[in-house]
């Protein structure tokens, strides 16, 4: 399976004869990022009601803010400004 890349002069992929057609790029990549949702949201599903930490990094808007668990789990919550840059237990 072939995968987009950025094609550049002088460089050996850039004079392959057979070169994946932009629309089926396209489409390839549409079908990962619908698998790569479809996998995280599963992910998100099977760790909920876990406790886990989770360092929240930033404010996001509508007083909320965001962070992430050790394993990737975003998670949102309402916004803190002291708990910005620390980890906090949560229950997911």
């Amino acid at each position: 399976m072939f995968f987009p890349y950025s094609r550049r002069d002088n460089t050996p992929a850039a004079g392959y004869l057979s070169q994946v057609p932009e629309p089926v790029k396209k489409e390839r990549v549409h079908k990962l990022t619908e698998l790569s949702d479809s996998l995280y949201s599963s992910f998100k599903e099977i760790n909920k009601g876990r406790v886990e930490e989770v360092l929240f990094e930033r404010a996001v808007g509508g007083g909320m803010m965001e962070g992430y668990t050790g394993n990737y789990i975003k998670v949102s919550a309402k916004y803190d400004k002291d708990l910005i840059g620390s980890i906090v237990k949560v229950v997911l």
